[in-house]
């Protein structure tokens, strides 16, 4: 930690599993500590889905996933990065990453003798680096100090993990038929879920065709950004609670907020339409020409593939791609994932919010 002259203020070091072996201080303190983490009064180290205690070289509780058998290092449910914390970092608690260049928090596995093509990890990486660059440059424009993106992907999912299957049914790590899987099927894995693999994205391929696009992939992080989200309010109930400055129930996550609350616009005969939402116990599946998105990754129609399409569609858009339309329902969308955005990244992040309750969000604020 430097002062505004560069001068060192503050320095530990530890060693590979996080004990401090000397601190360096001119009077000063801070609460991270091993590898850029939040460490608590009792030195556990904060890795979100759990706690790591660097004396003991394990975390504090076991891992939701089983692990796999072709990887016996991680069917030790409380080993933390597979004995190996010089090479490989834990920032979700849930998956070791680096080791094999872990470009943007980034890893890859596979299994059923599938593998990654060239294309498809390209597909990846150009589909996260999207997200990283737009989430960091919207806290810069909101008034925040600049997150480096690869940092902001680490402490907001805790990496991501993109896994590759050929198989044409799915199991559980329990070998239990989980479902069908037809030609091309991305799922996004989450966490909170035993029977998934560590947080990330599943894809399955037939063969080994390049059908993986960054679009699809930045829609895939919808659905993680999502549970990245539940997963948090879980744990963190004091956190999110409902604010009443707003019409909508922060409390919930961007699914169930969605769903309840809905997306409003006016139109040019002073309408109130419904955009989103849940209408007479069903949710509204909109059309092509009022949607305000350019396109959609999933023909099938719920609240969950809703709010996947408008994150991609807004990613893309500030990317300078066809994506959130610049019409009234485009923009009633925009608004909302804005909102919803700043909501979540400086709540999980722990970044003060600059939100002010008199001009806070409503639905037909954006609209002039």
């Amino acid at each position: 930690m430097g002062d505004a002259s560069q001068e060192i203020i503050f320095s530990q070091s530890y060693d590979p599993y996080g004990n401090v072996l000397n601190t360096v201080t001119a009077g000063l303190d801070s609460n991270y500590g091993f590898t850029g983490e939040w460490t608590d009064a009792n030195d556990l180290v904060h890795l979100r889905a759990r706690y790591y205690a660097p004396a003991m070289g394990r975390f504090m509780s076991r891992d939701t996933w089983a692990g796999d058998h072709l990887s016996p290092l991680s069917l030790n449910r409380w080993n933390y990065v597979k004995g190996n914390p010089v090479n490989l970092l834990d920032p979700s608690g849930l998956a070791p990453i680096g080791g094999g260049g872990a470009i943007l928090g980034v890893t890859f596995s596979a299994e059923n003798h599938a593998t990654w093509s060239h294309a498809n990890r390209m597909a990846v990486y150009n589909g996260v680096a999207d997200v990283a660059f737009v989430l960091s440059d919207f806290l810069v424009e909101k008034g925040h100090d600049y997150i480096p993106p690869v940092q902001l992907v680490n402490r907001f999912f805790g990496g991501l993990n993109f896994h590759m299957t050929n198989q044409s049914t799915w199991k559980d790590a329990n070998n239990n038929k989980q479902k069908d899987i037809g030609e091309y099927y991305y799922c996004a894995r989450t966490t909170g879920e035993p029977e998934f693999y560590p947080p990330g994205v599943l894809c399955y391929l037939e063969a080994q065709e390049d059908g993986i696009t960054p679009r699809l992939v930045i829609h895939e992080i919808g659905h993680v950004y999502n549970a990245t989200v539940s997963n948090f309010i879980d744990k963190n109930p004091n956190v999110y609670i409902d604010n009443p400055y707003t019409p909508y129930d922060e409390s919930l996550d961007p699914y169930d907020q969605l769903s309840v609350n809905g997306i409003f616009y006016e139109n040019e005969q002073g309408e109130r339409i419904q955009l989103a939402g849940l209408s007479n116990g069903e949710y509204i599946r909109f059309t092509a020409e009022n949607s305000g998105l350019s396109f959609t990754e999933n023909s099938y129609r719920d609240v969950n593939e809703d709010f996947a399409d408008t994150f991609a569609n807004w990613v893309v858009a500030c990317t300078g791609g066809q994506g959130l339309l610049y019409d009234l329902p485009g923009n009633a969308r925009r608004e909302w994932m804005e909102y919803r955005l700043y909501l979540d990244l400086t709540r999980i992040l722990g970044l003060p919010s600059l939100f002010n309750p008199d001009h806070c969000y409503d639905p037909l604020d954006y609209i002039e």
